[in-house]
């Protein structure tokens, strides 16, 4: 039978074990990832950029008027803030018309994609962001001819565009990638080709705490929804996009896209979806 003695050393005993495990896996959660799954939410890419010119500023003579301009790839093409000559949808134009389809959007010179999903790392900076809808560039149009399947005398039948859908941003590869639809007839017969999924941006790493705190510090966060909010990201044009880009369109000289020339700015908002709130927990453990 236990003494006294022997009871309080066995207690002891047993307390000491639970702080040795109980440190040891603090040391185990430290190291562990921080995983955020991503619901709803947008990205943002502003093709505008900061520029200053030499002109003096009012009341000071020898200062610098700050000015702003559409960035190399966005000056390349025509957008709903500059999108005014018709004449820009015939056949002979070498206009190429900037355009989104499903839940993107192109407000002047501002690109928006809705966020679909994914999941990151927030301590690594790693994972992947999924995203709704897409662009399309586009030349051409052939406005005012007659359409030999529906009769219809001003509608557009033949052009040639360059489709990029579900953009997907690889964090670790400072990539944003999208699957490519190339056509030349897209209006009525929607031949085309599906070219599969290509690099077509490059994203800078990001270089800001996507944590609250430390981390080990405070490991369960104060809200039941994770927000995460990165902004001023620089995109360039990837080479092999540019590359595609200029032999489908069949650009040359000065008219060609260049590989790593600006694309704009771009800002990520997104709220996080909690593990109980994923579908095989909801589904499965709480039966609702």
């Amino acid at each position: 039978m236990f003494t006294f003695k022997t009871k309080h050393f066995a207690v002891l005993a047993v307390a000491l074990t639970v702080m040795v495990l109980g440190s040891s896996a603090l040391a185990q959660t430290n190291t562990q990832t921080m995983t955020m799954f991503l619901g709803e939410g947008v990205t943002k890419i502003n093709m505008i950029e900061y520029k200053s010119n030499t002109t003096p500023a009012p009341g000071q003579p020898a200062g610098n008027n700050p000015t702003w301009e559409v960035t190399p790839f966005g000056k390349r093409l025509e957008t709903t803030a500059n999108g005014t000559n018709n004449n820009n949808l015939g056949a002979s134009s070498s206009t190429l018309r900037l355009g989104t389809f499903g839940k993107s959007s192109l407000k002047g010179q501002t690109l928006s994609f809705e966020i679909a999903g994914g999941a990151i790392d927030r301590l690594n900076k790693t994972g992947d962001i999924t995203h709704a809808g897409g662009f399309t560039i586009t030349q051409g149009g052939l406005a005012g001819r007659a359409s030999t399947v529906t009769g219809n005398t001003w509608q557009p039948v033949a052009a040639k565009r360059y489709q990029v859908a579900a953009l997907r941003i690889d964090l670790a590869g400072g990539l944003i990638d999208g699957l490519i639809v190339t056509s030349q007839d897209w209006a009525e017969q929607h031949t085309g080709s599906v070219d599969g999924r290509n690099d077509i941006f490059n994203i800078k790493g990001i270089t800001v705490a996507l944590t609250d705190s430390e981390f080990g510090q405070t490991n369960a966060r104060s809200s039941r929804f994770d927000t995460l909010f990165v902004q001023n990201l620089e995109v360039t044009v990837n080479a092999a996009f540019a590359q595609n880009l200029n032999t489908f369109f069949g650009l040359t000289g000065t008219a060609q896209f260049q590989a790593d020339e600006r694309v704009g700015w771009a800002s990520v908002f997104t709220v996080g979806v909690p593990p109980r709130e994923l579908a095989d927990y909801r589904d499965w453990v709480l039966k609702y």
